[in-house]
């Protein structure tokens, strides 16, 4: 029978301070095995980080995906052995499971002075157990949770060009000053930043605020040429229907794509104090691309763009209703020529629309609703207590990451579904809570 060393590592104080490892045993998903397992054309393994505030639950992240950290409980000790040992001080310590004893104990013996064991017989190697693990931490894909950058970035807004002149001296953050304290992978922080308008000027981050993208975006649109189709449909309704306004809404569905010089429409914004070309440009690479070519032309989705200027009129109304008409009509005038493209259905998602006799509507972006699922639910039915798949749909999405499995669960937990003739609505599983 081989003879093994088995020994446990030096835990004395003399010990921790010669450095004394500690271990965690971390168990990884197959998506993200696989991802560390390929290497990039430098070699280089994708990295992982740690993130979150103290206050915070931590997150482990790569550049693209977040994942949330759970301990599970181990149902057998697990030891953490090193193989093989170096020169160590002293006499050690060797266990021998012997073929011979009935009872299965193992034989300890000591080594001789030259390191042998006493005893004549094989072994192989030392085993020092360094460490007995209870717990494994398991990770799993989670949805970024970018909440604390309104917080972080407060203070830091882009007004024009005249209200920069008065805070010259500012400090404001950068990338790197917030994406520590953000738990979410940089890919993630930086779509969130998209998405609620922030551009980056002078290595800062800006948000532009809704008032001033008021302003920005009927300059643009003022500035842009209308598609064929969408012109003959603004000519015919104003002969058909002189001074009424009538919907025509020919690309409501999809993009509606029309091109500009780039300098008219840095023109249009220097009008309306947004003079600086580096945040102008920012502005306009959310709506569109530059078309490659001699001259600089940007093709721009003048829908998008009506859009925006919907969700800013919404946002400067604040979360209240406001009277459905009123917002229409301003909401038309600010998109000009581009007014047919002023339907809700390009809101959806962001606001809630309540038909008459109230005629009203309410800006409700997923931002502003909890991260909690139960409370997330808890808040739209306190809102309107039975909803439709299609209407309720959009305000969870955020909360699955598009992941239609944890979607059916969620509903399956916080839904009852009624049905009524031929609809299904979706009301509060426990009405009494």
């Amino acid at each position: 029978m081989a003879e093994r060393l088995v020994e446990f590592a030096d835990k004395s104080a003399d010990a921790a301070s010669t450095g004394t490892a500690s271990y965690q045993l971390l168990a990884l998903p197959p998506a993200l095995l696989k991802q560390l397992s390929s290497t990039s054309p430098d070699n280089l393994l994708a990295p992982l980080e740690i993130r979150g505030d103290p206050s915070d639950s931590a997150v482990l992240v790569t550049a693209t995906q977040t994942y949330s950290i759970r301990g599970v409980q181990n149902s057998n000790s697990l030891c953490i052995c090193a193989s093989g040992r170096g020169e160590g001080k002293g006499r050690r310590k060797w266990f021998v499971g012997g073929d011979g004893a009935l009872d299965g104990t193992m034989e300890v013996g000591e080594d001789n002075a030259n390191g042998e064991p006493a005893r004549k017989k094989a072994r192989t190697d030392a085993i020092e157990i360094e460490a007995v693990l209870h717990e494994t931490l398991e990770v799993v894909p989670t949805v970024a949770r970018v909440e604390k950058l309104d917080g972080l970035l407060k203070g830091a807004e882009f007004s024009g060009d005249s209200a920069e002149e008065e805070k010259a001296h500012a400090s404001h953050p950068t990338f790197d000053s917030l994406r520590s304290h953000i738990p979410a992978s940089d890919a993630e922080i930086r779509g969130a930043l998209s998405r609620k308008r922030v551009v980056t000027l002078d290595g800062c981050l800006r948000p532009l605020p809704p008032s001033f993208l008021a302003q920005i975006l009927p300059s643009i649109l003022s500035s842009l040429p209308l598609p064929p189709a969408l012109a003959h449909s603004n000519g015919a309704t104003k002969k058909k229907d002189k001074g009424k306004a009538k919907d025509v809404k020919p690309f409501v569905d999809g993009a509606v794509w029309t091109e500009a010089e780039e300098q008219d429409l840095l023109d249009s914004m220097d009008a309306v104090d947004c003079g600086n070309d580096e945040v102008a440009r920012q502005v306009l690479a959310w709506y569109g691309d530059e078309v490659e070519g001699g001259r600089k032309r940007w093709k721009l989705d003048a829908a998008k763009l009506v859009k925006e200027l919907g969700v800013v009129l919404l946002a400067e109304g604040g979360f209240g209703q406001q009277p459905l008409d009123p917002f229409v009509a301003k909401w038309k005038d600010l998109a000009g020529g581009f007014a047919p493209l002023c339907e809700l259905s390009l809101l959806a998602g962001i606001h809630l629309h309540r038909p008459p006799p109230i005629s009203t509507i309410q800006y409700l972006p997923p931002s502003s609703l909890s991260p909690d699922p139960a409370a997330r639910f808890a808040e739209l039915f306190s809102l309107r207590p039975r909803w439709l798949e299609s209407e309720m749909g959009l305000f969870i999405d955020d909360l699955t990451g598009g992941d239609k499995k944890k979607r059916d669960a969620l509903v399956l937990k916080f839904v009852r579904k009624v049905r009524e003739k031929e609809t299904v609505w979706w009301t509060a599983r426990n009405l009494w809570t």
